[in-house]
């Protein structure tokens, strides 16, 4: 069996109101609802427990009695002789559709008894002919369940009170709406499951990434502050033109930060971190790295479970293989460019942290070239202040030589 086999078929067909299509409608609605493997009003399971002699053994001895039927419609009850007549005296088309699951499929959907059946063509019929213009004051149909080995299915025909349509062809995108409703019915436990699936993987994914980026970037920080610590206290050592090799403790870290730093260069310095805004080189440098993260081993086997989900559901609706694939890589597009947007950001914080380096960095330099010329001033200052108070002292001894000089000098002049 193929692998896109479709696991739900529904045919279309219809007839004119002409006399033999009229004879024809009153024979099918009783082929299907007579025919041999019809399923009648019980199951099989039930009727092994029935007591004949209670009420619901009566209704089981009315249910196999001859002409009794297997017809199901909007009501519970229905007349096939009523049904027939009707059918004989309408003037308008008459929509004949088969409905029919795989058996494997049919089992795995709990689709495998007239019950279940039945309340999917309650749910799903009004649906269809609201898709085919035909209003639920003017509807009428009927339907049969015959539980056929390999491929159960239904029989339904549906037709207006009053005959408004003219055209009996339904078109392609009727005929696609048809079967969209029918099996969005039919499926629709399944869907809410593989949507919650589908949910669930590309929400770990988006997490997984999320978090090993932000231990990155948090180890960064740390390392950062460590650095910090370790610089201060080989400076307290008199050794601080020494450095420090990061560690990176998580696999991928380092090349992470390595593509994190590369993406961060192509960034515009300003504007708004959204990937619709970014330019061109930008955009493939991220899908590129969302490409690489995606496919890590760790990351790579939830990604294959989403897109598996996707697939699944996409072939309740679509036939078409090329359809299908083309679905596939949509869905991972779409999960390629959530990872693009935590790339993105994560970069624009790689960046920030570099911008802070290189700022610290800045102000380290500044700060050693304003200690030097403190200390160049302050020794300057120290000399000239020295100089001066040597000049000083200088000068004032050679005054006080020059006044005991002179006092001596009178001195001898007087005869003293």
């Amino acid at each position: 069996m193929s692998k896109f086999a479709s696991p739900l078929v529904v045919k279309i067909g219809f007839y004119t109101p002409s006399k033999t299509n009229v004879a024809r409608n009153k024979a099918h609605v009783d082929y299907i609802a007579t025919r041999p493997g019809v399923v009648k009003e019980l199951e099989p399971a039930v009727e092994e427990m029935i007591d004949p002699s209670t009420a619901v053994g009566h209704i089981k001895y009315a249910h196999e009695r001859p002409g009794s039927h297997g017809l199901f419609g909007p009501d519970k009850e229905m007349s096939l002789d009523e049904i027939k007549k009707e059918l004989g005296n309408h003037k308008g088309m008459v929509w004949r559709m088969i409905v029919s699951l795989r058996e494997e499929d049919a089992c795995r959907l709990d689709m495998i008894s007239r019950r279940q059946w039945e309340q999917k063509m309650r749910a799903a019929i009004p649906d269809v002919a609201d898709k085919m213009g035909i209003p639920l004051s003017n509807l009428r149909w009927c339907a049969a369940f015959h539980n056929e080995p390999g491929h159960p299915h239904v029989h339904v025909m549906i037709w207006e009170k009053e005959p408004k349509r003219t055209r009996g062809k339904l078109s392609q995108a009727e005929r696609k709406d048809v079967r969209r409703v029918f099996a969005k019915e039919i499926y629709a436990e399944e869907r809410m499951q593989l949507n919650r699936e589908k949910t669930a993987e590309r929400d770990l994914i988006r997490e997984m990434i999320k978090h090993d980026i932000e231990e990155v970037v948090n180890l960064r920080e740390d390392l950062a502050e460590q650095r910090k610590e370790v610089r201060l206290e080989l400076k307290m050592a008199g050794q601080g033109g020494r450095g420090i090799a990061p560690v990176v403790p998580v696999n991928l870290a380092r090349e992470l930060v390595d593509r994190l730093r590369g993406l961060a260069l192509l960034m515009p310095e300003k504007g708004r971190i959204a990937l619709k805004y970014m330019p061109e080189q930008v955009k493939e440098a991220v899908a590129s790295l969302s490409d690489w993260l995606l496919s890590q081993p760790g990351v790579k086997i939830h990604v294959q479970k989403y897109l598996q989900a996707h697939e699944r559901l996409t072939q309740i609706h679509v036939l078409s293989p090329e359809k299908i694939e083309q679905a596939k890589t949509n869905a991972y597009e779409d999960l390629q460019k959530r990872v693009s947007q935590i790339l993105l950001r994560a970069a624009a914080d790689i960046n920030r942290e570099e911008w802070k380096e290189v700022k610290e960095l800045q102000e380290r330099q500044i700060e050693r070239v304003s200690v030097a010329q403190s200390v160049f001033s302050n020794v300057f200052f120290a000399i000239q202040s020295e100089k001066e108070k040597a000049e000083a002292k200088s000068a004032w001894r050679l005054r006080r030589e020059g006044e005991k000089k002179r006092k001596k000098q009178r001195s001898s002049e007087r005869g003293l």
